[in-house]
């Protein structure tokens, strides 16, 4: 009886899913994201990092709360609006670091990151700014301690953040685990 498992086995490799082309697709990503860089020079990480600082400074506005479907990119007027009440100014501090200030009574917030790698910050903020963008003059003691936990430890800017900017006006925040942000360049 003649063996038929090669016959078999070649039709069913030639059932099988199409061939990925994953140049293709790197391609697709470096369009999406072309500040991603990859290989395992570190000075060329820390001079794209310090470049990219450089080429953020000025003031953003933060657009996630205003997308609420998660997907639509809100009207004009409302960038207008926000970045006239709400604009961050991103500015930046030292060689692989940057601030981002908002101004709110009776302290501004500063947020404070640092470069740690690839696309990584590790981001930081001042408790009495935190408390004042969110508070404004209320004193924290007339505020619930969920309240305050709420501001204080579960904020995205506390701890590692990918920072990935996605054309000259568009920053895309990524805490870590937590909802992904978007910062929109301010005319």
């Amino acid at each position: 009886m003649p063996d038929f498992r090669p016959v078999a086995l070649a039709l069913c490799l030639a059932a099988g899913p199409a061939l990925a082309d994953p140049a293709s697709d790197y391609d697709q990503l470096r369009k999406a994201l072309p500040t991603l860089l990859f290989g395992t020079d570190v000075g060329l990480h820390m001079q794209s990092a310090t470049d990219t600082i450089r080429r953020l400074e000025g003031r953003w506005f933060l657009m996630t709360g205003l997308m609420e479907d998660g997907v639509t990119f809100p009207e004009d007027e409302y960038l207008t609006i926000g970045c006239d009440k709400l604009a961050y100014t991103l500015a930046a501090d030292g060689l692989l670091g940057l601030t981002l200030t908002f101004r709110s009574k009776p302290d501004p917030l500063v947020i404070t990151m640092h470069y740690a790698g690839g696309n990584s910050f590790v981001s930081s903020f001042d408790d009495a700014g935190m408390m004042s963008r969110f508070l404004g003059e209320k004193p924290p003691e007339d505020v619930s301690p969920n309240v305050l936990y709420s501001i204080l430890v579960t904020s995205p800017w506390q701890g590692y953040i990918s920072l990935i900017p996605a054309g000259k006006d568009l920053i895309l925040l990524q805490p870590l685990a937590k909802p992904p942000e978007l910062l929109v360049r301010c005319p």
